[in-house]
C-alpha cells in the first residue's frame, strides 16, 4: 500500500511540475549556422565588425574593426516557411513548418559565446513574449569580449502571433 501511494504523490508532483512549465509553447533554441551576408546585414548597434582592406605595401589584408553606430538595436525575423532557410541558414535542423515558425533575434552582447536557455515564453495580445538568459560559464573563466552582434535561433509552434518581443536576462 505505501508504495502505491508513493507513486501515486510522485506522479502528482510530475504533473504539477509539467503543466506549470513557463515554456507552453515548445520554444526549443535551434544548432544553426547563419550565413555571412545574413550576419553583415543584420549587425546590431554598438556591435563591433571587421572589414578587410588590401594593403599593396604588405601584399596581404588587414582588418580594421569598426562599431556599429547606424544599425538598429536589434533584429527580429519570423520565418514561416522553408523558402527563406537557404538565403539564411548555412546549417539548420530539420523543422516542420507546417507546425513551427523560425525566430532570429538579432542582439547586441559582450557574452557572445554563452549557451542560451529559455526562461519563458507566451502569447498576449497576440504578441509572442521570449525571455532567455545566457548561461554563466564556470568562475574564473573571462568569457566576456568586444560587443558584437549575437543571435538566439528558436523554433517554436505556430501559434497566434504577429509580433515578437525579446528580453535577455
Amino acid at each position: 500500500m505505501k508504495k502505491i501511494i508513493l507513486f501515486l504523490s510522485s506522479l502528482l508532483v510530475l504533473l504539477i511540475m509539467t503543466s506549470c512549465s513557463k515554456n507552453k509553447l515548445n520554444v526549443k533554441v535551434l544548432d544553426a549556422t547563419l550565413n555571412e551576408q545574413f550576419i553583415k546585414e543584420h549587425t546590431t548597434y554598438g556591435a563591433y565588425y571587421s572589414e578587410s582592406i588590401w594593403d599593396e605595401e604588405e601584399q596581404s589584408y588587414i582588418y580594421e574593426f569598426f562599431i556599429d553606430e547606424t544599425s538598429s538595436e536589434e533584429h527580429i525575423i519570423i520565418l514561416s516557411s522553408s523558402e527563406e532557410v537557404d538565403l539564411i541558414f548555412e546549417s539548420l535542423p530539420l523543422v516542420d513548418f507546417e507546425k513551427n515558425n523560425v525566430i532570429i533575434y538579432c542582439y547586441t552582447t559582450v557574452y557572445g559565446h554563452r549557451e542560451k536557455i529559455i526562461k519563458e515564453s507566451y502569447i498576449k495580445d497576440n504578441i509572442l513574449y521570449i525571455t532567455f538568459v545566457e548561461k554563466m560559464s564556470r568562475p574564473g573563466v573571462g568569457d566576456a569580449s568586444m560587443p558584437k552582434t549575437s543571435h538566439l535561433i528558436v523554433s517554436v509552434r505556430k501559434d497566434n502571433f504577429d509580433q515578437v518581443k525579446v528580453k535577455v536576462e
